[in-house]
């Protein structure tokens, strides 16, 4: 399930109009732009692997490309899709190791980016900031005419990441995703299953959710097999404390 994302922002009427004005004339030198984005779970890669399989049937030229921090899976792979069947890309640490300009020579005008969240982070974790519309400036220049990417919008520390901030700033198409809250009612027994547009982090072994305010907004793939990620939705996001624990890197 998706829906258009949608926030609004108070300004005065010269304001709103002046930097929609602002907007309209940044947007219009940026490739067409279209952002899947939601929690875990809820079908973002999904739609960026159909996607592939549009455009190679209909011969359509594409590059697809996935963060090198990403260390779960080989290429791009949705829930209930085989490792044989993924389909096999490039791993890159930035954005800018795109070569947009031989792309299009080549006559490629459309990228797809898996787990775009992760751009905004060098290959230490550490915040890239405003990466993204310098970025997308000097990919349309070069020629790219399309761009398509899945990625969360929230942080399980509850923050937005800011390359996701800037895609709808900027006037990106966001087709927020969501999925059916996974946290147990019981021990072994029913998940919630209301609609859930948060990811959460919690301990395997102990059964409790890492609160939020102890986590960094990306946290190392891998590091702990202990550590698990689940979508929740808001009642379930937001739990009593004895129900929580503090997360320790």
């Amino acid at each position: 399930m998706y829906k258009q994302y949608n926030i609004k922002i108070n300004r005065s009427n010269q304001e709103a109009s002046c930097y929609n004005a602002y907007i309209m004339s940044v947007r219009s030198i940026l490739p067409d732009i279209t952002v899947f984005a939601g929690p875990m779970a809820s079908g973002k890669t999904k739609a960026l692997y159909s996607l592939i399989g549009e455009f190679q049937a209909t011969h359509h030229p594409f590059a697809v490309y996935k963060p090198s921090l990403d260390i779960r899976q080989d290429g791009i792979r949705p829930r209930g899709v085989s490792d044989g069947d993924a389909y096999k890309c490039r791993a890159i640490d930035s954005l800018a190791d795109i070569k947009v300009a031989s792309l299009v020579h080549r006559g490629i005008r459309t990228v797809l980016l898996e787990e775009f969240h992760m751009f905004g982070y060098d290959h230490n974790r550490k915040p890239r900031i405003n990466i993204f519309l310098p970025t997308m400036k000097a990919w349309g220049a070069a020629g790219i005419n399309l761009v398509y990417a899945a990625g969360l919008d929230l942080a399980a520390s509850g923050n937005q990441f800011s390359i996701f901030t800037d895609a709808h700033r900027y006037g990106s198409n966001i087709e927020l995703f969501s999925a059916k809250c996974e946290y147990p009612l019981s021990d072994n027994g029913p998940t919630c299953r209301k609609e859930a547009h948060n990811s959460q982090i919690y301990s395997r072994s102990l059964g409790k959710a890492y609160r939020m305010g102890s986590l960094l907004d990306l946290l190392p793939e891998g590091g702990d097999p202990d550590c698990s990620y689940r979508a929740v939705c808001t009642e379930h996001l937001l739990l009593p404390s004895e129900q929580t624990i503090n997360f320790k890197i």
